[in-house]
């Protein structure tokens, strides 16, 4: 996705939280988000808007954030609409490739941040609407691109990493967008095996899961269970892509 299309994901999935969490009780529960509330709900999502204006902009890795100035008040949502057009402002000014420190093994550049605020919002989006009624899925090429994010950053980061042991070949397929991948994780390891890799056809695949991109991704943040789509093969190695 380009510019445009990252700055025009995040503020569709927004503004589809917004509704969703606008007139909401504040302490109706997160089903997906086991123990917290849309106030809690909320509270993050100003935190995650904050923090992004503050990282696509800086080259340097981030000095320990203050606590939420929001956790405590009666209602946070005033306070998320203000960071939410901050963050606006912050991805109309910025360049993809304008310096900005991030924490995955990805280059330092503002596009790392474009993708996360697009995608992180999706995933919240689909909180809020789930608590409130029901949740619309995850545009496929937005959901894309999430998958990318989980399987190039955040677990071979080591953020929210599965403790399971389980090793072996995963084959992904976002059966709407025709896109796959091919995953390797050796113990605790993970590594992203190109399609291109001749090496690629002659090993042998320990699990699969096919279905639309929405539910992929879903499945790889949590959101819904892998069974939603078509599997095959080991399901504790699926489970181990799990950004938990």
């Amino acid at each position: 996705m380009d510019k445009a299309g990252y700055t025009a994901g995040w503020q569709r999935e927004f503004e589809l939280f917004w509704s969703a969490v606008v007139s909401a009780d504040l302490d109706t529960p997160v089903p997906s988000c086991p123990d917290w509330t849309l106030n809690d709900l909320i509270v993050h999502m100003d935190t995650v808007a904050r923090r992004y204006v503050r990282r696509i902009c800086s080259p340097e890795p981030p000095a320990p954030e203050a606590r939420s100035t929001t956790k405590n008040v009666a209602d946070p949502r005033p306070a998320l609409a203000e960071s939410a057009a901050s963050l606006t402002t912050s991805l109309s000014t910025a360049e993809f490739d304008d310096t900005a420190w991030n924490w995955a093994p990805m280059a330092d550049t503002a596009w790392f941040w474009f993708r996360r605020a697009a995608c992180e919002t999706a995933v919240h989006r689909w909180d809020a609407q789930m608590a409130v009624a029901g949740a619309e899925p995850v545009a496929a090429e937005l959901a894309t691109e999430g998958i990318d994010e989980v399987l190039d950053s955040f677990l071979p980061a080591g953020r929210r990493m599965s403790e399971s042991d389980a090793s072996g070949l995963v084959h992904l397929l976002a059966t709407d967008v025709d896109r796959e991948w091919f995953v390797r994780r050796d113990g605790r390891r993970y590594t992203l095996v190109s399609g291109d890799d001749q090496d690629l056809p002659g090993q042998p695949v320990h699990a699969r899961a096919a279905g639309p991109a929405s539910d992929v991704y879903l499945a790889l943040w949590g959101r819904v269970p892998f069974s939603v789509v078509d599997c095959e093969g080991d399901p504790e190695l699926l489970e181990a892509l799990r950004a938990k």
